[in-house]
């Protein structure tokens, strides 16, 4: 949890941005419900939690080749 929203929140104000609308977010999450939605195409993984090494590393990598 974050202290002032959620990670939908965060999402929505990178979005928003000019210059972060194409920074690629890694989103960990542990709520079911927020994984089905939160992923706004090829820029945007959501792992959630838990997740193993090889898991988190295959989207790292996913992301930083773009």
């Amino acid at each position: 949890m974050l202290p002032d929203g959620d990670g939908a929140d965060l999402l929505a104000w990178l979005r928003g941005g000019e210059r972060t609308r194409t920074v690629p977010v890694l989103l960990l999450t542990a709520a079911a419900r927020e994984s089905a939605h939160l992923a706004d195409g090829v820029l945007t993984r959501v792992l959630r939690k838990p997740f193993d090494l090889s898991e988190y590393n295959a989207a790292l990598s996913a992301l930083t080749s773009h």
